[in-house]
């Protein structure tokens, strides 16, 4: 949805409707599910993996929490507007969409990250030795 549906409507100027804002509003539950689940993973901390709370929370809160927050509000700004589908306000919605583009990073991260895990552990090991 982010890397194929979001370039498209910005592209063409399309209203978000049926199936589709349905979709929009599924991706922003996923995106908000991951947000919560960003507080319950672990940091590294001196070369070590911490899972105490507040380390990972102190971690989070440094790195990536504003982006993603920022990013979850956009979704829901733009959400909003295209569910209640006011003309006016269209292009508002258009200009929030047009930041949801800053997501298509995180995502092409998340897959970067699929796909070293899923690679056997001396492939990994080898990978992690030319970085």
């Amino acid at each position: 949805y982010e890397l194929v549906l979001v370039p498209v409507v910005l592209a063409w100027k399309l209203e978000l409707r049926g199936f589709w804002l349905v979709v929009s509003w599924a991706a922003f539950s996923f995106w908000l599910f991951d947000f919560v689940l960003s507080f319950n993973k672990g940091a590294y901390v001196d070369g070590q993996i911490c899972f105490r709370r507040s380390v990972i929370a102190l971690h989070y809160l440094q790195r990536g929490f504003a982006v993603d927050l920022s990013l979850l509000l956009v979704d829901l700004i733009a959400n909003v507007l295209d569910t209640t589908g006011f003309q006016s306000i269209r292009t508002f919605a258009g200009a929030c969409r047009a930041l949801k583009i800053v997501r298509m990073h995180r995502v092409i991260r998340v897959i970067r990250k699929m796909l070293f895990w899923s690679i056997g552990m001396g492939a990994r090991v080898a990978i992690q030795a030319t970085l």
